[in-house]
């Protein structure tokens, strides 16, 4: 990935400046991504690690018509569910700037994350969002596990300690601030040290293993 410019080498946060999605998805290629970790590490019922495993091979993914209305119905309203939760909670939000940006760890560069939004509350504690179009059930019935691996990773490479999953339910038809679900995260750095990390880098190696196997090629991120 030398062609994409960096910001930080040596310590948390670092990033590759992205300008385009084709860029974006070029870098994707060269580890494993934040809404990704928890399938590679057999969290998430739905995909596991060897949907993961076939995407960073190049194998196309195959995705039902009811997946791929949902999956953009959470791009459509992803703007609007950050701009509730600035009205909700009187925070300032970094967001736009974000999605030029591609965080990487510089000790584990397999490990990748894009972020929804960045929150600076009004005592200046910084909390990552991330925004979820999402049925209520799911989150009330303590499902958030699935994505627990995510906020972990991307509290990692940003070295913050505060995370939320703000869900908006699409069975509601007034969407106002006090309709959207705030699920809190904190940092868990002994997860991160011996489940997250671990896992990861051993489902790295196996990607590198296919890829020298089939002769993908490898990245040099």
């Amino acid at each position: 990935m030398t062609e994409l410019q960096w910001v930080n080498q040596i310590v948390r946060p670092a990033f590759y400046l992205v300008s385009t999605r084709k860029e974006w998805l070029k870098a994707r290629e060269g580890g494993v991504g934040a809404s990704e970790i928890d399938s590679v590490l057999g969290r998430n019922p739905y995909t596991g690690p060897e949907n993961i495993l076939n995407r960073k091979l190049g194998i196309k993914e195959v995705f039902t018509p009811d997946a791929i209305a949902r999956m953009r119905a959470g791009q459509i309203f992803e703007p609007t569910i950050i701009r509730l939760y600035a009205l909700k909670t009187g925070s300032q939000i970094e967001s736009k700037s974000l999605k030029e940006k591609l965080y990487y760890d510089p000790e584990n560069s397999f490990l990748l994350a894009s972020l929804d939004g960045m929150v600076t509350r009004k005592d200046g504690t910084k909390y990552l969002i991330d925004a979820k179009y999402s049925k209520a059930k799911f989150w009330s019935e303590g499902k958030t596990e699935y994505y627990y691996g995510q906020a972990q990773q991307q509290m990692y490479l940003l070295d913050l300690y505060h995370h939320e999953f703000v869900i908006l339910n699409p069975d509601i038809e007034d969407i106002t601030p006090e309709s959207l679900i705030i699920v809190p995260t904190k940092r868990d750095d002994k997860f991160i040290k011996d489940v997250l990390i671990p896992g990861a880098r051993e489902f790295w190696k196996q990607v590198l293993k296919e890829r020298k196997r089939t002769n993908y090629g490898t990245s040099d991120i």
